[in-house]
């Protein structure tokens, strides 16, 4: 599609339209969502935290993968003996 070539606001937004339509029409329900009122609903409590959940999870298990196969390719055991306590201070610095 042709670019336009005037300039202004106007402009822009509808060479952004033309460039992403998917993308601005999701902006565009989103925000007659939340203009019409529907930011105070259950449905958006239930979206937002679905979303939550899913980002935690996104970002807590790698953290817990990494952590479990540091444990398990660890050189020399990690033991709960206090005079051993040396293969803890080794793990919590790597």
């Amino acid at each position: 599609m042709p670019r336009l070539a005037t300039a202004g606001p106007v402009a822009r937004i509808l060479d952004e339209i033309q460039r992403r339509p998917v993308r601005s029409l999701l902006i565009a329900a989103g925000t007659g969502y939340l203009a019409a009122g529907g930011l105070a609903t259950t449905l958006t409590a239930r979206l937002l935290g679905t979303s939550a959940r899913i980002a935690l999870r996104l970002a807590i298990v790698p953290v817990f993968v990494g952590a479990f196969e540091r444990l398990l390719s660890a050189e020399e055991p990690i033991t709960s003996d206090p005079s051993n306590s040396s293969n803890i201070h080794k793990e919590i610095q790597s």
